[in-house]
């Protein structure tokens, strides 16, 4: 065993060490507690999770989290997309306490669970989380019986003693003919499929799309069964977004801010860590990351929005949950190159119905952001070129040169097809 892989295990040993030391069997209560304990779990999501996985469960459930456990159960003929913010727990949820919520309930919920994952080292991964628990958590074993079956207990596969099988599949493995006794898979979790290098391709999401939407959803018995996407959205054009706008498919996003700016989880984030976060990592990366937004380099602000953004921001200690709006495309140039402050709205306040003086933003490539005060002529002669191009008072906000937006070597049809325009209310 090399060095890696030894490092991998003694961590393991030490989770399972953890898990067995903090969900102890209570050995002590009455039958009728137990009993008592056993019927809310299987009626309250959230008292399962906080009962059966204080290692894990350090706070208290979301309602987005109830809500979506509440809808799987309820629905055995599932297709469905979980979009939610990272550090949200979709994996967990999806992967670990869902799945063995179901196993309980009176009724048998599923028999053979994928969890599929980026690579098959990644899906195993992730299915080793569930292992562990159905192996080690005490208290789960003590109120439910013993979960081990002798001899089908591997890595990436094993089967329970009540004779369910869980398998790991890695994205674009075959999955055709898989089957337990008989069954095909019934409960399928495609975790994080989309990566950066796949989505910067669009042929290659083509592809990892009609994969999941053939391959691995065709290995359920007609569609019977529950089928499950999670991530978070990393580009606008990515697998998870094409599966979500498929007809019928049940979709909800979960931004780390809802739309009264207002932490979705409460629970666990407040609005100054959440603010200190967009700061550290920037306004794009945390649009991406935690808005479900992933924002076009080389975007456009108003003065306006950012006035008000940081006044509110003073206000509240947040930043905006309100998804970044989209310009409609500009139309083709005829003596100068695109602008793309072209798509700023007019101001319509004055009486006289002409648009006032403004002041424009350019954010490029390397991070510096160009500001331009003048007329609208001057903030598009400002925003599609350099500083030193502008015809008004111009200023970046820090010391490098900027590198403009590659606005020409395009022709004009792609640029019309690709608005590269969007307005935020925070750099």
């Amino acid at each position: 065993m090399d060095i890696a892989k030894s490092k991998i295990y003694d961590e393991w040993r030490r989770n399972c060490e953890r898990i067995q030391s903090q969900t102890p069997a209570l050995n002590h209560e009455t039958a009728a507690e137990q009993d008592a304990r056993k019927r809310r779990a299987r009626k309250d999501y959230a008292f399962f999770v906080r009962t059966y996985f204080p290692n894990i469960a350090r706070t208290e459930c979301a309602a987005f989290q109830t809500a979506a456990a509440r809808w799987v159960l309820q629905h055995t003929k599932t297709r469905a997309v979980f979009e939610w913010a990272r550090g949200h727990a979709k994996s967990t949820h999806m992967g670990v306490f869902i799945p063995m919520w179901l196993k309980i309930q009176p009724r048998r919920e599923y028999e053979m669970m994928v969890l599929v994952g980026k690579s098959e080292d990644s899906a195993t991964r992730l299915l080793a989380d569930l292992q562990q628990q159905l192996q080690y958590n005490e208290l789960y074993a003590h109120d439910w019986g013993q979960q081990i079956k002798d001899g089908n207990w591997a890595e990436g596969e094993f089967v329970t003693t009540d004779d369910r099988c869980y398998m790991a599949l890695g994205r674009g493995q075959s999955p055709r003919g898989l089957k337990h006794n008989g069954h095909r898979p019934d409960y399928i979790v495609v975790d994080d499929i989309d990566d950066d290098e796949a989505v910067r391709n669009e042929a290659r999401v083509t592809r990892i799309t009609e994969w999941v939407l053939t391959a691995l959803f065709d290995t359920m018995e007609a569609g019977r069964g529950r089928f499950i996407m999670v991530g978070n959205r990393i580009a606008k054009t990515s697998v998870l977004t094409r599966v979500a706008e498929r007809p019928g498919v049940h979709h909800t996003q979960v931004n780390i801010l809802d739309r009264n700016r207002r932490p979705s989880w409460p629970e666990n984030y407040n609005t100054d860590e959440i603010d200190e976060l967009r700061r550290l990592i920037g306004q794009r990366n945390f649009e991406r990351e935690y808005m479900n937004n992933p924002v076009i380099e080389g975007a456009v602000f108003r003065e306006a929005d950012i006035q008000d953004a940081s006044s509110r921001s003073r206000n509240t200690a947040c930043s905006s949950a309100t998804p970044t709006r989209h310009s409609k495309t500009p139309p083709p140039p005829t003596t100068r190159p695109p602008c793309s402050s072209d798509a700023l709205p007019t101001d319509t306040s004055t009486s006289s119905g002409h648009s006032p003086h403004r002041q424009a933003y350019q954010q490029w490539s390397d991070g510096t952001t160009t500001s331009c005060s003048g007329s609208p002529d001057d903030a598009r002669s400002c925003t599609t070129s350099s500083r030193t191009s502008c015809n008004t008072s111009c200023s970046t906000s820090s010391g490098r040169q900027a590198t403009p937006p590659d606005t020409t070597s395009r022709s004009p049809a792609t640029r019309a097809a690709s608005p590269t325009t969007v307005y935020n209310p925070f750099f």
